[in-house]
């Protein structure tokens, strides 16, 4: 029998002890139509570029011209900006994916625009990211463990001013072509 997707809560008898379970659609993680290819760009685009995308006649051809246009129309760039960032969002989602897609947590947003942090300590509830790239995108960012019964290994970023410039730094870097960490 083949599950609808969505979130299901299971419980064993009469037990307490419950479980969640994600069931996505296709071959997740993998994107397969141009919708799921324009969902993750919630991170590089505005709400009207994205919504362009979802209405364009031929969607697909539109995520296309919209990573040439990051690469100045070049196609070596732009395939290499789309192998690296959804990659990342494969990645993001095999990795954090719980109670959502992993590429739609705070460690999903982070993971696909910063790329992996450098180091990762975790202790007592917090999680630290560290990332030191170069100075102007150097910085760690903190995450508090907020577990629930669908995602027991939930993080959620603790949001801070300065956190704005590196973010804003890394998504300037995208929509020049450019990313922080090329290829990772």
């Amino acid at each position: 029998m083949k599950l609808p997707a969505g979130l299901f809560l299971l419980r064993v008898g009469g037990s307490p002890v419950r479980s969640g379970l994600l069931v996505e659609d296709n071959q997740f993680p993998e994107l397969t139509t141009a919708d799921e290819l324009i969902a993750p760009l919630i991170y590089l685009t505005t709400s009207q570029e994205r919504q362009k995308l979802f209405d364009a006649p031929d969607p697909k051809k539109a995520v296309d011209q919209f990573w040439l246009t990051v690469a100045a129309n070049s196609q070596p760039i732009a395939r290499q900006l789309i192998r690296t960032y959804y990659g990342r969002v494969a990645e993001a989602s095999q990795l954090f994916s719980a109670h959502k897609a992993g590429w739609l947590t705070d460690r999903g947003l982070l993971y696909l625009v910063l790329g992996p942090p450098e180091s990762v300590y975790r202790e007592a509830g917090i999680e630290r990211w560290v990332y030191r790239a170069d100075v102007e995108r150097s910085g760690t960012f903190i995450f508090r463990a907020k577990p629930s019964t669908f995602a027991p290994d939930n993080y959620e970023l603790v949001r801070r001013p300065e956190y704005e410039q590196l973010w804003y730094a890394a998504v300037e870097q995208w929509r020049k072509g450019r990313t922080a960490r090329p290829g990772r």
